[in-house]
């Protein structure tokens, strides 16, 4: 052994525990939430994002990025405590504009920055960090990605890529993803719900598929229609269960019925990021608001905000589903608000004497293989679109033809004749007389004489009075 050697070696009957550690100096930012703050993003940059059109700061919680408080603020402290751990009572700390701190006065302080208080401080500050900023449409943007409970399911091709705060998104399907399981119980309900009818059945696997995606390419809103017990809630239901309540989401149904507010909507802001929105039952009368559907189908931005928030705008990704026993009305029946309905009818009667709760269950325990049955479902709707089949055409081009409700008007309560004229506002008043003593909702009158122009009408002026021309209003009695 070389002397060098002899010296490192601790002296017989010396306790090696009880020899002084040498006190090692460290550098600290200021002892403030400003330094706190610094410490954070040094030690969590990668797992932290502000959102700068939202103001939101929001965490990486493992799975997913979370808008939620305690998610950040837990990674906060656990950032606080490691500190702790580093740090020993002996060593020499020094802050960055080199003044010594004492090691009693620095340990106070890490105790005061546990509080949530402090932490709250110095989250708010991390808003400053420009290496976090981002935008709201930087998340849940690959529209073709499911965020599952094992990985990132990629819809196309069947693949698995584990969780990464690289991927920014925000939701998370309860669900895990296996391929090779089936749902032999699911596939009989189908099979029941669609009375036997297979090419219904291809239909609601490609629109259950499609609705797994943030595609909106199709511009439709569904609308499951049919009365008493024959499936409808528990197809919704399953859609809900699979997606859960971040990714699907139920839509006041006054979201899309006429309403007489305009201007920047709040109930709309849950949309942003969801896959399916359900709107379920209207009151009969009520009326679809076809600019709202237009917009949130059509691929466009919009603008909406949450209470005590900023304006945003984003691109929906959602689906709207409607479910209802009795079809809601529309006032108008141009191109555009026709190709994208679709009535899906739901025919079949169940006597009822299963509870819906045992059915539940027993799906409930195929919710891996519904998944596997959605995701070739999707994979058919990216060869052939939804491709509605006869029977939903059939039903579709039934409502339009009975739910016109400003062409009930004009056949219950005008006569066209060519020459003759009548005023504006008459026109209208007798409009909502009629609408209120149909139990119809009315619209309007910029509305209503847009409608009357899509059907032909025209307006003339004759010195300070507006008229329709070629109509002439029906006595009431």
């Amino acid at each position: 052994m070389s002397k060098k050697e002899e010296k490192s070696m601790p002296k017989k009957g010396s306790n090696v525990k009880n020899q002084k550690k040498v006190p090692k100096k460290r550098v600290i930012p200021s002892l403030d939430e400003f330094g706190i703050a610094k410490r954070l993003f040094v030690a969590n940059h990668e797992r932290l994002r502000f959102q700068t059109d939202a103001q939101t700061l929001l965490a990486w919680d493992g799975t997913q990025y979370s808008r939620l408080p305690h998610v950040a603020e837990g990674l906060a402290k656990a950032t606080i405590e490691k500190v702790e751990q580093e740090f020993a009572p002996g060593d020499i700390i020094v802050t960055l504009d080199g003044n010594e701190v004492p090691a009693k006065d620095f340990f106070k302080f890490l105790k005061k920055a546990r509080t949530t208080g402090m932490i709250r401080k110095a989250l708010w500050l991390m808003r400053l960090c420009e290496e976090l900023h981002c935008k709201l449409a930087d998340f849940n943007a690959d529209q073709y990605v499911l965020n599952c409970e094992n990985g990132l399911l990629n819809l196309k091709d069947g693949s698995l890529a584990p969780h990464s705060p690289d991927q920014l998104v925000t939701k998370l399907a309860p669900v895990r993803w296996n391929p090779k399981t089936k749902c032999p119980r699911w596939e009989r309900f189908i099979k029941d719900i669609t009375s036997d009818n297979p090419e219904l059945a291809a239909y609601l696997q490609r629109l259950f598929g499609y609705c797994l995606s943030g595609s909106t390419q199709e511009e439709v809103m569904p609308i499951l229609y049919g009365s008493g017990a024959n499936g409808k809630s528990i197809f919704l239901a399953r859609i809900r269960a699979i997606l859960g309540p971040e990714y699907a989401l139920t839509l006041g149904t006054n979201s899309i019925l006429n309403s007489r507010f305009h201007g920047i909507r709040c109930d709309l802001r849950q949309l942003e990021g969801a896959r399916v929105a359900f709107a379920i039952e209207v009151n009969k009368g009520h009326t679809l608001d076809e600019a709202v559907i237009k917009s949130i189908t059509g691929g466009d931005q919009i603008s909406a905000r949450a209470m005590r928030e900023n304006p945003v705008q984003f691109t929906p990704q959602a689906k709207i589903l409607m479910a209802v026993n009795h079809l809601p009305g529309f006032v108008g029946n141009d191109r555009g608000i026709r190709r994208r309905l679709q009535v899906v009818p739901f025919l079949a009667e169940f006597d009822g004497s299963r509870r819906k709760e045992e059915i539940d269950a027993e799906l409930d325990a195929e919710s891996e293989g519904i998944l596997a049955w959605a995701v070739t479902g999707f994979q058919q709707w990216l060869k052939e679109g939804l491709n509605p089949p006869q029977i939903v055409r059939d039903a579709t081009e039934a409502y339009f033809t009975t739910n016109d409700h400003i062409a009930e008007f004009l056949e219950e309560r005008t006569v066209r004749v060519s020459g003759e004229k009548t005023p504006v506002r008459m026109v209208f008043e007798s409009y909502e007389g009629w609408a209120r003593a149909s139990g119809t909702q009315s619209v309007g009158l910029h509305r209503f004489s847009d409608l009357l122009r899509s059907k032909g009408f025209v307006q003339v002026r004759d010195n300070t009075t507006r008229f329709w021309a070629d109509l002439v209003l029906r006595s009431v009695e």
